[in-house]
């Protein structure tokens, strides 16, 4: 468990394979995760990328103004319901793109992209949500 901002920070920075797995792979206190997405902007990627993320941090980090970020977190197999509403309708068509492409994205967030204003996007959920209706 990583127990410090800290720690955090030198596993992600390590020019060590072994320490940087570890950083994607061990869970944070909650304290911890509160602090980096308080004043540690510059790790937002590296939190997003943590296998262990909590869910709440991850909806945290769906609402943030960088796109980058956003699209990470729409890539993410464990998102809540919120966090997959917000994306499907956020500003930036990558990220609503990279959202559309998630093997885990919920049934009715997919039925709403039906009507997304890239029709690229829309095309692609309908696509999917013709496959989800044929597995039954």
């Amino acid at each position: 468990m990583i127990t410090s901002v800290q720690q955090f920070i030198e596993l992600n920075d390590s020019d060590s394979p072994e320490l940087r797995r570890l950083g994607r792979t061990l869970g944070a206190t909650d304290e911890v995760w509160n602090e980096l997405l308080r004043n540690h902007l510059e790790y937002w990627e590296a939190v997003v990328l943590n296998k262990s993320i909590p869910i709440a941090i991850l909806d945290r980090l769906a609402e943030c103004g960088n796109d980058k970020v956003r699209d990470l977190v729409a890539m993410k197999r464990k998102l809540s319901l919120y966090a997959m509403r917000l994306l499907a309708t956020d500003a930036d068509p990558g990220v609503r793109l990279t959202l559309v492409r998630n093997p885990k994205i919920d049934i009715e967030v997919l039925r709403e992209m039906l009507s997304d204003e890239d029709e690229y996007i829309a095309g692609i959920a309908s696509q999917r949500l013709s496959h989800f209706e044929a597995e039954g």
